[in-house]
């Protein structure tokens, strides 16, 4: 295992946290420049090369430097899901090598996935057969399929990812 930031010597920039709540609903908070900030800045961020979006489960994540209250800014961006208005997007899944994040659609009868694509800020859909609701999601260790459960059925599935 090797340490990503293992010598960062260059002030942090920004940080944002995104989370998909409820409707499409996409919350940030960021932070203005820091300048000043040490050295191993994220000294215990641990990235395995075998596992595609994934930590190694005894890392953690710590700023060396939290930022004070005054440099915070909330925003929120609503963006609108295809389809019906009952779309419940649970269980995120990010997705680094493609910039999206991919949620399930837990709306009964549904029968998709949608990815959200972070820099079009677009959702694209994606339709199974033989699903009612997707819960669940988890990409293989090449990140080309992505599992998913779907339990009114009882059914795991798996789709391949496309480019999109």
């Amino acid at each position: 295992m090797t340490s990503v930031f293992n010598a960062l010597s260059f002030p942090l920039v920004i940080i944002t946290i995104i989370i998909i709540v409820g409707v499409g609903l996409i919350l940030s908070l960021s932070s203005n420049p820091l300048y000043g900030v040490k050295n191993y800045l994220f000294h215990s961020f641990v990235h395995t090369k075998n596992e595609a979006n994934s930590l190694s489960p005894t890392s953690a994540f710590a700023l060396s430097e939290s930022p004070k209250l005054s440099q915070l800014i909330f925003h929120v961006q609503e963006f609108t899901i295809p389809g019906n208005n009952d779309s419940i997007p649970l269980y995120p899944l990010y997705d680094k090598n493609r910039n999206a994040i991919w949620v399930g659609d837990t709306a009964i009868d549904s029968s998709r996935i949608l990815a959200f694509n972070l820099k079009s800020g677009k959702f694209m859909e994606h339709k199974l057969n033989g699903t009612s609701i997707v819960t669940v999601m988890a990409f293989d260790h090449n990140n080309t399929h992505i599992w998913y459960v779907d339990p009114l059925l009882k059914r795991l599935g798996r789709r391949i990812l496309m480019n999109y």
